[in-house]
């Protein structure tokens, strides 16, 4: 029997239907699959960091749960982007071997791409600082992937955390565009990218007008000070500034504090800062190649006990003075060194022993040859 024409209402349904399948934006995963890692990555950062600024101020608990959770899927994505530029295996678990081998481009059919392992977001934010110094600075890091961490593990959304996560991570693209040599318009898409440079600007603004009153605050401080008389005043400093000196207590792991100039007073004041750690796998095998073991010290919190300035991580970001600093390797780094040393150095004479063996054996096979063959006179 001929196949009957589909009844016309029928057809216009479905086609109403398609085109409002093919409108809805993917708030997660590439629009398009291609078979190299980057424009991969690329698809997927711009598919979520898209879906988290059109939808995190919805009305919508869903679609802020999307948001929250596009917003750290763009940066880990955004970051992972970055590195293979560098390396594709860098972004590959450190204790997957296979997948490690697969990113790097080595033929590994029992290897699929929903079975590759790869480093976390955090990890992925270590690297790139260190690779681009000033790029992707932790605590912005940090606050994006808490965001979507709470909503992901915990369905936990706070609408300010998720606005201010929206504005780091805009903060944070926006530094990594030029290193993969994209525009704006192509990572936000062009019909976002007036909000963009309005987050941006008021990011910026906002924070240089808070800068501004904190400024104006701490020189009341002072001002009020200093009516105690000249020489009252610098004894009563001068005691407040070492005291920035000594409290220098019950810091935690990957964290420091220092005694850092004032802004506003001059005098010393106490600078919190995070520490990236070295990379630390190289322990897990003599054949590992360690790194050179340099860390990153970034501001996160500024006390001036004088003037009570109290500044965060934000607003030193864009004060001359607070730049991030590069430390030596720890003396933990240099003991596992030495000791990852040593056992290589026995790697390497146990390998040398199992090839003289092989060797020695060798031999004796060959001479045992030669006396069967000189025994009976066999023609080989």
């Amino acid at each position: 029997m001929a196949d009957q024409p589909e009844p016309k209402a029928s057809t216009e349904s479905r086609a109403v239907l398609l085109r409002k399948a093919l409108a809805a934006r993917p708030w997660t995963g590439p629009r398009r699959i291609h078979n190299d890692l980057a424009s991969n990555l690329w698809e997927g950062a711009t598919t979520a960091g898209q879906a988290a600024i059109e939808l995190y101020i919805s009305q919508k608990p869903s679609e802020r749960m999307w948001a929250a959770i596009a917003v750290g899927t763009a940066l880990e994505l955004a970051l992972k982007r970055v590195i293979v530029d560098i390396s594709a295996a860098l972004i590959g678990a450190d204790r997957v071997v296979d997948s490690k081998l697969a990113l790097a481009g080595h033929p590994m059919p029992n290897t699929s791409l929903s079975s590759t392992r790869t480093i976390t977001g955090n990890e992925a934010a270590d690297l790139v600082r260190n690779a681009y110094k000033g790029v992707a600075p932790m605590q912005r890091c940090l606050a994006v992937f808490s965001v979507r961490n709470g909503a992901a593990h915990l369905g936990y959304i706070e609408q300010n955390a998720l606005e201010a996560a929206v504005a780091d991570l805009v903060v944070i693209i926006d530094a990594l565009l030029p290193i993969i040599g994209k525009t704006s318009d192509a990572f936000w898409g062009a019909e976002n990218t007036p909000l963009i440079d309005h987050i941006l600007v008021e990011t910026k603004d906002a924070l240089l007008v808070r800068i501004e009153a904190l400024f104006a605050a701490a020189r009341r401080e002072l001002d009020l000070k200093s009516r105690l008389g000249d020489e009252v005043f610098l004894r009563v400093a001068q005691a407040l500034s070492m005291k920035s000196e000594t409290e220098n207590n019950g810091q935690d792991v990957g964290q420091d504090v220092i005694a850092h100039s004032c802004p506003v007073c001059g005098y010393d004041g106490q600078l919190s800062r995070y520490i990236d750690e070295p990379d630390m796998e190289f322990l897990r095998s003599p054949r590992r190649e360690p790194g050179d073991g340099h860390r990153t010290a970034s501001p996160d919190e500024f006390d001036c006990y004088v003037c009570n300035l109290h500044l965060n991580y934000a607003e030193m970001e864009i004060i001359d003075g607070f730049e991030p600093e590069e430390l030596a390797p720890s003396e933990h780094f240099l003991e596992a060194l030495e000791a990852w040393d040593e056992e290589r150095d026995e790697d390497v004479r146990q390998q040398e022993a199992g090839a003289a063996l092989r060797e020695s054996h060798m031999r004796e096979i060959d001479d045992e040859v030669d006396y069967i063959v000189e025994r009976f006179g066999l023609d080989l």
